[in-house]
């Protein structure tokens, strides 16, 4: 019996040792960088965004990441986009590892929502997430990271033309003025086929 509750103690013991440890260990891992790198394979389904997280592991003991969770939000709007779960790993003592990621963003802005994000310059995003350092249960430590990139080059596809070289006020009748030509188009269509109908009775 004496053997057992010395046991018990002894693990006891090493589990605080061990917690004691890998507190002042996790503490000196931080995130140094993060950003995005290419803003690649544009259509009007999604865009793709690659980048990367870095992180120092300071500490005298390998730091296990083991996940790194992450939203997309249009930094002016304040709309989330994406969202996901990237897979994480082993920082070995004194290192930086990076984690680099590939996020396939689905979202599709209207028109009017693509022309007021251009004209005001508002086409920025925001990739915000947060690093889940490994440890057991008595100590947590997440690291927040943020990085911004340029959208420009998708939202301009979802309008006509580019709105540089549109004035200001058009670009703003601009839906407007499309529905217009189409209704004038269809009821073009109508006429003409009415004449045919009278030539070809």
């Amino acid at each position: 019996m004496k053997k057992v509750i010395r046991l018990v103690f002894y693990f006891v013991v090493l589990v605080a040792i061990a917690s004691v440890l890998l507190f002042y260990s996790a503490k000196d891992v931080s995130v140094v960088s993060a950003g995005v790198t290419s803003v690649s394979e544009l259509s009007i389904d999604g865009v793709t965004l690659k980048g990367y997280v870095d992180v120092h592991n300071g500490g005298f003991l390998p730091a296990g990441v083991k996940n790194i969770t992450y939203t997309v939000e249009l930094e002016e709007m304040e709309n989330v986009i994406g969202r996901g779960v990237l897979e994480g790993g082993i920082v070995k003592p004194k290192e930086t590892g990076r984690f680099p990621y590939s996020i396939r963003i689905e979202w599709v802005p209207s028109i009017q929502t693509a022309l007021d994000l251009l004209l005001s310059k508002h086409t920025f995003a925001k990739v915000e997430g947060v690093v889940n350092v490994a440890s057991i249960k008595v100590v947590r430590v997440e690291l927040p990271f943020s990085a911004k990139v340029n959208l420009e080059g998708y939202i301009e596809q979802f309008v006509v033309g580019s709105p540089e070289f549109i004035p200001e006020g058009i670009a703003s009748d601009l839906p407007g003025i499309i529905e217009g030509v189409v209704g004038n188009m269809t009821e073009g269509a109508e006429t003409a086929a009415g004449y045919i109908e009278d030539l070809f009775p």
